[in-house]
């Protein structure tokens, strides 16, 4: 009777065991140290292998860009990225396109940039950003030197002759605070007056630059 109650007892310890061993095949380890972005199985749930249970994040941060695969093929690593959000860190707004992945999903490509100084709390948060998909020259100058009236946007033109001509233009708003871009209306070369506001010093002429843009 003990040889019987030992060799049961062997036998309970033993499925014990097994079982033990079937439970640990059934964690799941995570590939590194990082947040979590996503979970979609439910603990306890049947997973087969091959399955992806969670996302997480692995090594420094940085900034996907979802964008319509109309400009994908104009998009080349090292492009600038500029990031429309305002209580981000001043440091952390401008950075550069890292990686552009072929895959297009929803008419959309994905495309990676690295931003210097992005912290970790910030994985997750929706942003606005701007990437460069060319360049082009273009005409740039202070908004002080246009005009508007009447609903016409006018700019005053030197003549050959050292006078002032007014000339209505065209303009678009740049990226660069307190500058328009002048699509038509004046030339490379022309020579801009900026009119004298109210308890302002004397102006002085600009020639109009030509840019990149």
């Amino acid at each position: 009777m003990a040889r019987a109650a030992n060799a049961q007892v062997a036998a309970t310890r033993a499925q014990q065991g097994a079982s033990a061993s079937v439970a640990g095949q059934g964690a799941v380890l995570a590939p590194a140290t990082g947040q979590v972005l996503r979970a979609d199985i439910p603990a306890g749930s049947v997973v087969a292998p091959g399955m992806s249970i969670a996302t997480v994040t692995a090594g420094p941060p940085i900034l996907r860009l979802m964008l319509p695969e109309t400009v994908a093929p104009q998009v080349r690593i090292g492009a600038p990225v500029l990031v429309d959000a305002s209580d981000m860190p001043e440091g952390s707004r401008e950075g550069r396109v890292v990686q552009v992945y072929p895959a297009v999903t929803g008419g959309q490509v994905r495309v990676d940039a690295t931003l210097p100084g992005l912290a970790a709390d910030l994985v997750g948060r929706r942003v606005g950003a701007s990437v460069a998909v060319g360049r082009r020259s273009a005409l740039v100058v202070p908004k002080r030197f246009v005009t508007t009236r009447y609903g016409i946007d006018q700019v005053q033109v030197v003549t050959a002759d050292k006078r002032l001509s007014m000339v209505p233009v065209q303009i678009a708003p740049t990226a660069e605070a307190g500058k328009v871009e002048i699509l038509s209306g004046v030339a490379l070369g022309d020579t801009l007056f900026a009119p004298q506001a109210a308890g302002a010093g004397p102006a002085s002429p600009q020639t109009a630059d030509k840019v990149p843009n």
